[in-house]
C-alpha cells in the first residue's frame, strides 16, 4: 500500500510541475469604502497561486483581503485586490518636491487620502519609517513600488497617513474609519465629545462620515521608549548549500525583511559561506514557546511541545510501553489506483477534486509527518494503516480478518456509521478510539474509550459565551431570532449559558430579545445604544435574510459601536459584502482557523513542501495535528494517557485542544476557535498567539 501511495505522490507533484497559462486580469474595478479594488470572478482550474501571480502579489497577500480562499477557492467566487497595491503607476502615489528637508503637508479635504513626502535622513531604513509614522512597511511600499528596502540619504518616499497626522503643536488630522462615532473616537483618542464639535462646528450639524477629515486635539506624547536597536543583540548565522531566505525566516521565525533590514549585504541575494546578523530580542518577556533547536534542521524533526514552568509528571508510568501498536483507518480507495490516468486530468484541477484515492491522501501525509516526528523524539510504533474505502462492508472484513487485538490507539475511521463499528470492536478491551472528523453525539454516552476531537454543539456554545462574559460584559447585548426551526429554543440555551458564566440567573437578565418575523429591524435598531458598546447576536438564518439584516446594520453603522455575532456559515454566502463583515466587527466561531504568520505553522509548511513538493490543506494540517498530540501523549503517557491529557501543553495549528470526560462517557474537546473579521482577514480571538491590530471591545 505504501508503495502505491508513494508513486501516486511522484504523479501528483509532476502534474503540478507543468507549466500553466497565464491569468488575465479582470477589467472590473469596484469603489469598496472608498478605495478601488480589483474584482477577479475565480474560473474554473484557476489557483491561488495563479492568480496571485497574475496580479503581481503573493499567495499571503491574496488571502489577507479574502480570507476565504485561505481554505480553498470555487469557481465563480468573488476575489478583490487593491488597485493601489496591484498597480506601479498608483494614483496615490504623491509628487516629490525638491529641496524637502521636513515632511511638510497642507491641511486636507474632507474625504482626502492623508499622505506626506519624507527626506530620508541618514541611517533612516524603511522600518524605522514605519515605526515613525504607525504604518505598516507594506503600506509604504505600496505607495512606492519602485522602492528597495535599503534607503539612500535624500531619497524622497511617500508615506500613507489613513489614521492621523500632527499639523502643528496642539492639532491633528484624523481619518473616519468606518463605523466610528464621536463617542468611540472621542475614547480611543483621549478627548472629550465637546472638544471635537468645538474643533469641528459642521460635525454637530451633518454628522460623521467615513473617509471624512476632523481635527482632534492633540494629546502629550509620552516619553520615547529606547530605541530596539539598543535592546536587541545579534547572533551570526553562517550560511550553507541549500539555504534561501524563506528557510532562514522559518528557522529563526523572523520575517525575510527583518533579515534585510539587519543585513544590507543581502541586497545582491544569498550567498553560500556568507556570515549573517540574526536579531534576538533579549529584553522580551518570557512566553510558552516552542522547543526549537536553531542550528538544526527544521525538517528532521518538528517539535510542537511548549516549555512549561512545571515539570511534568508521567500519570501512569505503569502503562509506558517500550512500543505500541497503532492503527489508522480511512478511506484510501486504493482499489480505484490501477484505473488512474493523470494525463485524463483536466488542465489546473487539483487530483484530489477528480480521483477517489487522492481525495484523503493529504490527512496521510500529514499524518505520516507527526508519526516521523515522533519518531525522532524516541517513541517507538508500529502504525498500520487500513483502508476502509467507506464501506460498511469493508469494515467489517477488516474488523474479522484483523480485528483490534493488541492495538494501543486507534485513529478514525472518518464516517459516523464505520466509526461506530470501530467503537463497539474496541469496547471489550478499552482500546483508545479517536475521532477526527465525527460531529455526531450519538456515540458519546457508555463509551468511556473514545476521544471526539470536534466540540460538541453544548461544548461550542460555552466556549463562545466564556468569551462574551469575559470581553462584553458591560455591552449592549441583543439576541436575534426567528421564530422558525427551533431557533426560540437555541436562544434561551445561549442566554442561559451566559447567564450562568455572568451570574445573572433567571428573568432579570440585563439583555434584550428580538424576535425579528414579528418585530423586524426597527426593534433592533430601537434597542441600540451610542454610549456603549453594541453586541447583536444574530441567529435568524437564510442567505437573503442574512444579506438584509447586515445590510441594514451596515447602514447605520457610523452611528453606534456595533460587533455582530453570528454563523460562520454567512462566510460562505456569495451575496454577502466582505466590507459589511470587516466594518461591522462579526465574530465568529469554527474548528478550523490557521495562523500562517505562526512559528509552529510555518515550520509545518517548510517541512510539507519539502518531503511532499505541493503545498498542505486542511486535512494535511488535521492529519499532523490529530496525529502529533495523540501519539505524543501515548509515548509520554502510556495506554491511560486520557487522564494526562490535562497536562499535555502540545500546540495544534489549527484548533486548539482541551480534552473534558463528560461524565463517565467519551472525551470531548471542549475548545473552539473564536475570530473577528478585521482589514478584511481573519484574526485569532482566543489563541496564545500575538495578532496585530486585535481588537479590545470592552
Amino acid at each position: 500500500m505504501i508503495l502505491v501511495v508513494t508513486v501516486m505522490f511522484f504523479g501528483y507533484n509532476d502534474l503540478q510541475a507543468q507549466e500553466e497559462e497565464p491569468i488575465p486580469r479582470s477589467k472590473v474595478v469596484e469603489r469598496v469604502d472608498g478605495k478601488k479594488y480589483y474584482i477577479h470572478e475565480v474560473r474554473p482550474g484557476q489557483t491561488v497561486y495563479r492568480i496571485a501571480k497574475a496580479y503581481n502579489l503573493t499567495p499571503e497577500q491574496v488571502y489577507t483581503y479574502n480570507p476565504d480562499s485561505r481554505q480553498s477557492i470555487r469557481p465563480g467566487q468573488m476575489l478583490m485586490f487593491p488597485v493601489a497595491l496591484v498597480e506601479k503607476d498608483m494614483e496615490l502615489q504623491q509628487e516629490t518636491q525638491p529641496n524637502e528637508e521636513q515632511p511638510r503637508r497642507q491641511e486636507p479635504e474632507e474625504g482626502e487620502r492623508i499622505a506626506l513626502i519624507h527626506t530620508v535622513q541618514k541611517g533612516e531604513t524603511l522600518y524605522s519609517l514605519a515605526r515613525k509614522y504607525n504604518v505598516s512597511p507594506g503600506a509604504i511600499k505600496a505607495l512606492n513600488p519602485e522602492m528597495v528596502d535599503i534607503l539612500q540619504e535624500g531619497q524622497k518616499v511617500s508615506v500613507p497617513m489613513d489614521g492621523q497626522v500632527a499639523q502643528n503643536d496642539t492639532i491633528i488630522y484624523y481619518k473616519v474609519k468606518p463605523g466610528e462615532t464621536l463617542y468611540r473616537i472621542a475614547l480611543n483618542q483621549g478627548v472629550s465629545v465637546s472638544d471635537i464639535t468645538r474643533l469641528n462646528p459642521k460635525v454637530g450639524q451633518t454628522g460623521l462620515k467615513a473617509g471624512a477629515i476632523i481635527k482632534l486635539p492633540i494629546k502629550p506624547s509620552p516619553q520615547e521608549e529606547p530605541q530596539p536597536d539598543k535592546e536587541k543583540d545579534h547572533l551570526i548565522h553562517k550560511v550553507e548549500a541549500g539555504e534561501t531566505l524563506y528557510s532562514l525566516s522559518m528557522q529563526y521565525a523572523i520575517s525575510i525583511d527583518m533579515l534585510k533590514e539587519h543585513n544590507p549585504i543581502l541586497e545582491d541575494g544569498l550567498k553560500e559561506g556568507q556570515e549573517i546578523r540574526i536579531p534576538v530580542d533579549r529584553t522580551r518577556k518570557e512566553t510558552p514557546s516552542s522547543v526549537f533547536l536553531p542550528h538544526q534542521k527544521i525538517q528532521d524533526s518538528l517539535m510542537f511541545v511548549r516549555q512549561k514552568d512545571t515539570i511534568l509528571i508521567r500519570c501512569d508510568s505503569l502503562k509506558i510501553k517500550a512500543s505500541y501498536k497503532v492503527a489508522l483507518y480511512m478511506p484510501l480507495h486504493l482499489d480505484h489506483a490501477p484505473d488512474i490516468r493523470l494525463r485524463d486530468l483536466k488542465k489546473g484541477q487539483r487530483p484530489e477534486a477528480q480521483f477517489k484515492a487522492f481525495e484523503n491522501i493529504p490527512f496521510y501525509q500529514g499524518f505520516r509527518l507527526a508519526l516521523d516526528s515522533m519518531e525522532k523524539q524516541g517513541m517507538k510504533a508500529q502504525v498500520y494503516v487500513h483502508d476502509t474505502k467507506g464501506s460498511k462492508q469493508q469494515m467489517k472484513k477488516l474488523l474479522e480478518e484483523e480485528g483490534l487485538e493488541g492495538y494501543d490507539l486507534v485513529f478514525g475511521p472518518f464516517e459516523d456509521d464505520l466509526l461506530e463499528m470501530v467503537v463497539e470492536a474496541a469496547g471489550p478491551s478499552n482500546t483508545k478510539v479517536v475521532s477526527p472528523f465525527s460531529y455526531s453525539q450519538r456515540l458519546i454516552p457508555g463509551n468511556k474509550h473514545l476521544i471526539k476531537v470536534i466540540s460538541p454543539v453544548s461544548y461550542q456554545i460555552d466556549a463562545l459565551m466564556d468569551y462574551v462574559a469575559q470581553h462584553y460584559r458591560q455591552a449592549n447585548i441583543i439576541f436575534v431570532y426567528s421564530n422558525r426551526e427551533g431557533q426560540d429554543i437555541l436562544c434561551q440555551k445561549i442566554i442561559q449559558s451566559l447567564a450562568a458564566k455572568t451570574g445573572n440567573h433567571g428573568e432579570n437578565h440585563p439583555w434584550k430579545i428580538v424576535e425579528y418575523d414579528s418585530q423586524g429591524f426597527y426593534k433592533v435598531e430601537e434597542l441600540l445604544e451610542s454610549e456603549r458598546p453594541n453586541l447583536i447576536f444574530a441567529m435568524h438564518r437564510g442567505e437573503a435574510r442574512i444579506n438584509r439584516f447586515l445590510s441594514h446594520l451596515h447602514s447605520i453603522r457610523e452611528d453606534y459601536y456595533i460587533h455582530v455575532l453570528g454563523s460562520n456559515e454567512w462566510e460562505r454566502y456569495g451575496s454577502i459584502e466582505n466590507s459589511y463583515f470587516s466594518n461591522l466587527g462579526y465574530i465568529s466561531f469554527t474548528d478550523y482557523l490557521l495562523d500562517m504568520d505562526h512559528p509552529e505553522t510555518k515550520q509545518f509548511v517548510k517541512s510539507f513542501v519539502e518531503t511532499y513538493h505541493t503545498w498542505p490543506g486542511e486535512l494535511a494540517f488535521r492529519g499532523f495535528d490529530v496525529g502529533y498530540y495523540f501519539m505524543y501523549a501515548l509515548h509520554n503517557y502510556g495506554v491511560n494517557f486520557p487522564f494526562c491529557m490535562n497536562q499535555i501543553n502540545v500546540f495544534p495549528m489549527h484548533q486548539p485542544f482541551q480534552f473534558v470526560q463528560n461524565g463517565s462517557d467519551a472525551w470531548l474537546n471542549s475548545m473552539i476557535n473564536i475570530f473577528q473579521h478585521q482589514n478584511y482577514k481573519r484574526v485569532n480571538l482566543i489563541r496564545d498567539t500575538v495578532t496585530d491590530n486585535q481588537a479590545e471591545p470592552d
